[in-house]
């Protein structure tokens, strides 16, 4: 029995075994270690470690050294060109290209462009799976923390979102990432409706010097209604219609705040002139059409825009139901067999589309 042991594990295929080994790199860093370690191994004397030529080892590591040189190649190449695709908007080859990419060569990099594909993909679960996996090589990668972060929110995960984010600022000296942290963390607060601590957040990002703040200080003042300071909302808007007078959001955060204040004909002044800024501005429509006393006046007036405007969706579902409102049912149903050819965007129910855009939307 013990001869047919020994005879067995002399038949050991030692190339195969050497190249295991040549990819910890123990041959080549103490050959005398290496050698004493196989006598170990298969016991015994020097005598009875298998031997080999010379040259069908450095075969066996020259074989070994050109397939991971050349799939390095190939990964890189497969990258490249799914890099290449995502310019041109081709994103399911894009991530072929890039999961190919991985196989061949797995590296945190070639997972976060992966990550970012799926994202425009709208694969979101599975590209948060991929920049777990950057992370979990990378912990303090701060790009993948903020669109770890990012996703996170999107799926009213908002602690997550907030501890990834507070990472980020602790971890990055640029500016812009600040900037970008401090933003998600402000709307992660706003989600659960935690303004103060969201406005905290933004006096931080507001203070970051030669940062392009007209977002964040726009979301302040948003933020600034809700805790019913009006003065302090008022200064932002005041700075911001002076840095860009064009801008139609200013009078539509202004008209919100007007009728948090219970002052409807001044909120319905601002819907006009965030009309006058911007003619397609589907929210001023619907406060102005939510506000005119006159229910008729504003059935008029959305059927109107909705004759301008025939493809506009949220128009039409607004005039749907204004048209229920005065008890225009057959008109209502007709509209509503039209409406069913427009293709809502991705996610949304085309019934939900036009409710609550001003209520509870984003201003």
């Amino acid at each position: 029995m013990r001869e047919s042991y020994d005879r067995m594990r002399s038949d050991v295929s030692f190339v195969a075994f050497f190249r295991y080994f040549v990819r910890l790199d123990i041959f080549n860093t103490d050959r005398y270690v290496f050698m004493n370690f196989l006598k170990k191994l298969f016991g015994g004397s020097s005598a009875e470690v298998p031997q080999t030529d010379s040259a069908e080892l450095q075969t066996a590591v020259a074989e070994e050294n050109a397939t991971d040189k050349n799939a390095l190649r190939q990964a890189d190449t497969l990258k490249f060109d799914a890099l290449r695709a995502l310019k041109f908007n081709e994103i399911d080859f894009a991530i072929q290209a890039l999961g190919k990419s991985i196989e061949l060569s797995p590296r945190f990099e070639t997972r976060y462009y992966l990550g970012m594909a799926l994202v425009k993909a709208n694969r979101q679960e599975e590209a948060l799976d991929q920049f777990s996996l950057v992370l979990h090589e990378q912990p303090e990668h701060t790009l993948t923390l903020l669109q770890r972060a990012h996703l996170h929110l999107q799926h009213g995960s908002y602690a997550e979102a907030v501890a990834d984010a507070e990472k980020v600022l602790l971890l990055t000296e640029e500016d812009e990432q600040k900037l970008t942290a401090g933003r998600l963390i402000a709307e992660s607060y706003a989600g659960g409706e935690d303004w103060a601590a969201a406005v905290q957040a933004l006096d931080a990002a507001i203070a970051l010097p030669e940062q392009d703040n007209y977002e964040v200080r726009l979301l302040r003042a948003r933020y600034l209604v809700n805790l019913n300071e009006y003065d302090r909302a008022e200064e932002d808007l005041q700075i911001l219609a002076e840095q860009n007078p064009h801008e139609e959001l200013v009078p539509l955060v202004r008209a919100r705040m007007a009728r948090a204040r219970r002052s409807d004909e001044d909120a319905m002044m601002h819907y006009r002139e965030a009309l006058e800024l911007d003619p397609f501005n589907d929210m001023a429509y619907r406060g102005l059409a939510e506000l005119m006393p006159d229910r008729s006046a504003a059935l008029e007036l959305i059927g109107t825009v909705f004759e301008e405007q025939p493809h506009n969706l949220s128009i039409g579902l607004l005039l749907k139901q204004l048209l229920e409102e005065q008890g225009k049912a057959e008109e209502a149903v007709a509209l509503a067999e039209k409406l069913k050819a427009m293709e809502p965007k991705v996610g949304q129910d085309p019934d939900q589309v036009a409710k609550g855009l001003y209520s509870g939307g984003i201003y």
